[in-house]
Order: structure tokens, then sequence, then C-alpha cells
């Protein structure tokens, strides 16, 4: 029994060894580790050991864009017309209760299983907050693009949009403290594609990818809101658009919109 006890302290103290925190990149440059506890603490938004897994809220059902499942027109030949995949919010700068969502979806009704070459970027409003719902407001490009992204140029004093084309390459999640690296990189998830919602429901989709993350403007970079490309299981065309709240921060930033939410 004795042995049995000191197996357990041994097994405990080298678990917390393992976990102990020598420097801030331990803690994914999310957090601060403590030289006292040898532990981190984690920046709003984030959780986890090392401070690498986004700490998601519940999310609201039909929120997000969400237009998959409504019917083709008579001119396709496949039955997915508004479906999407992924997307970037971003907050008008003139109207700060007005929110843009640059996403694709698939000509001819293709939907996802299409996307190469009938993929092509729109842009859909939201009135009631970035966690949607959008509406479609306007096509920004002919396909071929796909997976677009939207950055502000100072510089410019334009959006730049980046988008792939013909010879589509996917990336991870690194960090670090300058541009120039060095860069980490650790191989665990910042999610799941298990979506749990405000409703009390959960759900496992068949895929969850083309993470963007919409951050606070207030200098503290703290995440808010995940947008992703999601799809159902058993599907292969059928795909929308989720946004999922992160932390408790976007509370408060919906509240000084005076956005009110049902809970």
């Amino acid at each position: 029994m004795r042995s049995l006890y000191l197996f357990h302290l041994l097994t405990l103290l080298s678990i917390g060894f393992a976990n102990a925190c020598k420097n801030d990149e331990d803690c994914s440059l999310n957090g601060i580790c403590s030289r006292w506890k040898k532990a981190c603490r984690c920046d709003p938004g984030w959780i986890g050991g090392d401070c690498g897994r986004l700490d998601l809220a519940p999310a609201t059902r039909y929120t997000g864009y969400n237009h998959t499942y409504e019917p083709p027109s008579p001119g396709d030949f496949g039955i997915w017309p508004n479906a999407s995949w992924g997307g970037r919010i971003i907050q008008d700068r003139d109207n700060k209760r007005l929110f843009h969502l640059f996403t694709v979806q698939f000509t001819h009704g293709c939907g996802l299983k299409g996307w190469r070459p009938h993929s092509y970027i729109i842009r859909a409003e939201s009135h009631s907050g970035p966690q949607g719902p959008y509406k479609y407001a306007q096509d920004v490009s002919k396909n071929f693009a796909h997976n677009p992204d939207i950055v502000w140029s100072q510089a410019d004093k334009k959006y730049l949009l980046y988008s792939i084309g013909q010879w589509p390459r996917v990336g991870s999640h690194l960090f670090s403290r300058k541009l120039t690296g060095p860069w980490h990189f650790k191989l665990q998830e910042a999610f799941s594609s298990n979506v749990t919602f405000t409703d009390g429901s959960w759900q496992v989709f068949k895929r969850r990818e083309r993470p963007k993350l919409f951050f606070s403007d207030d200098g503290e970079m703290t995440p808010l809101y995940l947008t992703n490309g999601v799809q159902e299981m058993n599907q292969t065309g059928a795909a929308f658009t989720l946004v999922q709240p992160i932390g408790t921060k976007w509370e408060k930033f919906e509240k000084d919109l005076g956005i009110l939410r049902n809970s």
C-alpha cells in the first residue's frame, strides 16, 4: 500500500514538473509564466496548462452565415446554392454596429465538394453584432477564389484582400515574439470539432477548418470570436460559416455596442 502511495505521489510530481513553465514561450505567448509557481497565468480567451487552447463559450444556433439548405434555383445543377466556408469578420470603420463577413460561396449549387473551381468571394452584413446572423450583400470576386482574408493597411488607407487561387495551401498555428522569428509550433489542438450551443445541445462536425480570430481593438489583442467553415456529418456539399464567442470579454464588447442578445 505504501509503495502504491509513493507511486501515485511520484506520478503527480512528474506530471507537475512536465507542465512547469520556464518562460512565456512555454505559455504559447498567450499568458505569463509565474516564476514562483512555475505555472502559466493565461490571458483572457485562453486556457490550458500552456495557454494553448481557446476558451470557447457556447455558440448560438443559426447565427454566423448559414444558408446552406436554401433551395436551389432552376439554373443550378447542384443542391447547395448557398453553402459557405470560413470567413473574416470586419467591424465597419464608420458604423461600429455594422459588421461585414467576407466568406466564399460556390456557383451552380456545387457546394463545398465543388470548391475548385466554383468558389468565389462574397460580402455579407450583420446589424445584430459580430455573431450575426449575416445576410448576403454583394459578390466580391468571380470564381476561382477561395479562403479570403482581409487586413487594413494603414499606409494605403485601404483594406487588402488575400485569397488562394489555382494552387491551394494551408498552414498551421505558430507564434513568435518577432516577425522574423524564431517561430514556435505545438502539436496540439487549439479547438475541437465538438461545438456546444447556448440551447444546451452540442454537435460534432465532420469538418471544422479555416479558423480566423476577431480580436479586441483596445490594444490587448483579446480573442473575442472564432470563425470557421463547418460541415455536418454525412455531408459532402452542404457547409456553412460558424461564429463562436470566446471567453467572457465578448459580452462587454457587445454590451458597449448596445447589442442585446437572448440568452
